[in-house]
């Protein structure tokens, strides 16, 4: 039986690896398909199935669209997505540009906080198309600001902190609508980090269910055990099925590794069977 991985970043939204070189990665750990699911952007999903045509390997065109429901933000996985779709490249255009235009903003705030930052040149030397605020905090960290990523954000990068700037997002049904239009199947990303109670979850699944969400993220890089079989066990309650991912972003999120997560992810090929 082969192992897959449902969840993989390139350097096309805010991973450090390139879609050929996660390709490359994916078949050194012996995957037989891994999903590239960048944040709201598909630019990567052609250079990683043109870089794996002659390789034992299933490159899933897939989506991660940040949404907001309610005061909580949560992630939408898309797969199978037709990638060309006129709808979801014109989303993707314009969260582009509202992030570009909240990190203009970011930038100005931490100049008037004393921090010698030029976003041109900060964005050149990112590594990756996408500049979210843990880029800011590792120039905050290089550059002797703050301590860690931590005190970085905690300073300076956090909604009541004086560089905080909120994003606009897509409503939770809104993108999961945008993903069933473009033929993909939703999946609701990483649930622990949602950190709700036993209650809350049955309810927010109940309705992302309704709102027609098919599936349910239960093995992760940071779940436990329990975390897992909660989400199993959801799943199985409301007719969802699950998937699996190691949310790899490369140097970006240190102790991930594709295919593996921390380490003892196995995410077997059998999870393909319910997305198709």
């Amino acid at each position: 039986m082969g192992f897959i991985d449902l969840h993989v970043h390139s350097n096309l939204s805010d991973g450090s690896c390139s879609p050929a070189e996660l390709v490359q990665l994916a078949l050194e750990k012996g995957l037989s398909a891994f999903a590239l699911t960048d944040h709201d952007s598909v630019a990567g999903i052609a250079p990683a199935i043109s870089a794996a045509r002659n390789y034992p390997l299933e490159v899933i065109p897939g989506i991660e669209i940040t949404s907001s429901f309610g005061r909580q933000e949560i992630h939408i996985l898309g797969y199978y997505i037709d990638y060309e779709n006129p709808r979801l490249l014109e989303m993707n255009r314009q969260i582009s540009q509202i992030r570009d235009d909240r990190n203009i903003k970011i930038c100005a705030q931490l100049r008037s906080y004393g921090v010698d930052i030029n976003y041109e040149d900060f964005r050149s030397t990112a590594g990756c198309r996408m500049i979210t605020r843990r880029h800011f905090a590792a120039y905050l960290v290089a550059g002797g600001y703050a301590s860690d990523l931590r005190d970085a954000f905690e300073k300076y990068l956090i909604k009541g902190r004086p560089c905080y700037i909120p994003m606009r997002k897509l409503s939770t049904e809104a993108a999961v609508r945008l993903i069933l239009a473009s033929g993909g199947v939703p999946v609701v990303a990483h649930p622990v980090l949602l950190h709700l109670t036993e209650e809350g979850y049955l309810k927010f699944f109940t309705l992302m269910k309704s709102f027609g969400v098919r599936g349910i993220e239960a093995i992760y890089s940071s779940n436990t055990a329990e975390d897992e079989q909660r989400f199993r066990s959801l799943a199985k309650e409301l007719g969802m099925f699950i998937t699996g991912g190691s949310d790899f972003h490369g140097v970006l999120k240190p102790g991930v590794d594709i295919g593996t997560g921390r380490g003892n992810l196995m995410i077997p090929q059998s999870l393909l069977d319910n997305i198709r």
